[in-house]
């Protein structure tokens, strides 16, 4: 095991105050960004009484060639799989086009009213 130099900085959070029935949104650009990207925090903030919702904005279908059923792409799917393996609500997807995504109005609009449907103190971005 690696000691840490005595010089080396402190990243480490502090202490993070999460509130239970505070909201967290995720918004993610992709199937498995929320996964890979902040799936351990928002399983601890579920576990402590947080509302956590996941926005998912494309289905990721150009990264894979094969869809799958009902929840669409294979990523999409496998997305929804792991929310369930981890205790979480399904994520909820735009379907908007994969590697499409650009900032524009209608965009923006979409992420305005996520927030006040949501009401989240606390936004991930992945």
């Amino acid at each position: 095991m690696l000691d840490r130099p005595c010089n080396a900085p402190d990243n480490t959070l502090g202490s993070i105050a999460l509130q239970a029935g505070d909201g967290m949104l995720c918004l993610a650009p992709h199937p498995d960004d929320e996964v890979l990207g902040c799936a351990g925090l928002m399983m601890l903030a579920q576990r402590q009484g947080l509302r956590v919702h996941t926005i998912i904005a494309s289905a990721g279908e150009q990264g894979v060639d094969d869809p799958v059923g009902d929840a669409g792409h294979r990523r999409l799917a496998e997305s929804h799989a792991a929310a369930r393996t981890m205790g979480l609500p399904p994520p909820v997807c735009w379907h908007l086009a994969d590697r499409q995504l650009r900032h524009s109005l209608p965009l923006i609009q979409r992420i305005e009213q996520a927030l006040r449907v949501h009401q989240p103190r606390w936004l991930l971005l992945p």
